[in-house]
């Protein structure tokens, strides 16, 4: 009897010292200007996680991989957290969210010289669209049929395929086009223009994969630490150093 004692003794010290110390592991894609492995820190949304799971006692570790991989390591569980997510009915049935960071609008871009007319989701219908994979963008878009629909891997090649004729439009988060505009394709920047409405203005979470250690535990720590670091000045902080409006 004393002999399982000790061993539930044992168990739960063990699961307070990984509350307590543990890494928190996080997945997510190169997403400028909020994250990327050259930016200073490796961006804002990681400094910022740092700084939520700072006084928990953890440490944050951030890998870097296409977006669908991405998801793919942490819906699994291989990794605990995918940062940087959309929250979709599909979503959250393999993550558990918590408090939204802020929140980004994903449009539709098209080069200037196209005039393509894009007044409604219905000026899409067969025109060739380019998306990131696995990537959300609206509902209503994510759900049509009216055009045809070409994947690639990340934002970069989002623009790349834009700029070499290869599609008619792009659908993707306004700041991170913008970004990649306004640095990496600086020269050909004035080519391409945002068209049509708005297709959705999303929040932007850290989402925990339910198959990951403690996840309820990890949702509740960060809600704790987004709330301080909100309260005394360090979220508004680190969004000026890193140039973020939110």
């Amino acid at each position: 009897m004393r002999r399982f004692v000790w061993i539930l003794l044992v168990i739960a010290l063990s699961a307070t010292v990984w509350a307590q110390a543990g890494t928190v592991r996080i997945v997510t894609e190169p997403w400028q200007p909020f994250m990327g492995p050259e930016l200073p820190g490796g961006g804002f949304l990681p400094e910022l996680v740092a700084a939520i799971f700072a006084d928990s006692g953890r440490t944050v570790s951030i890998e870097f991989a296409p977006w669908a991989r991405a998801m793919a390591m942490a819906a699994s569980g291989d990794e605990y957290g995918l940062l940087g997510a959309f929250r979709t009915a599909e979503r959250e049935k393999l993550f558990l969210y918590p408090d939204a960071f802020g929140v980004v609008k994903t449009r539709l871009y098209a080069r200037a010289d196209s005039g393509i007319p894009v007044p409604s989701l219905a000026g899409l219908e067969g025109r060739v669209v380019a998306v990131v994979r696995g990537a959300a963008h609206g509902r209503e878009f994510d759900a049509a049929t009216s055009f045809v629909r070409i994947e690639v891997e990340d934002h970069e090649s989002l623009v790349r395929m834009l700029l070499l004729g290869r599609c008619d439009l792009i659908a993707g988060p306004a700041d991170v086009i913008e970004y990649l505009l306004g640095t990496r394709f600086r020269e050909a920047a004035d080519g391409v223009r945002a068209t049509g409405p708005v297709l959705e203005e999303n929040e932007v979470y850290l989402a925990f994969s339910r198959a990951a250690p403690e996840a309820e535990t990890l949702r509740i720590l960060f809600n704790e630490g987004l709330a301080r670091i909100k309260a005394d000045g360090t979220f508004a902080e680190l969004a000026r150093r890193h140039g973020i409006t939110w």
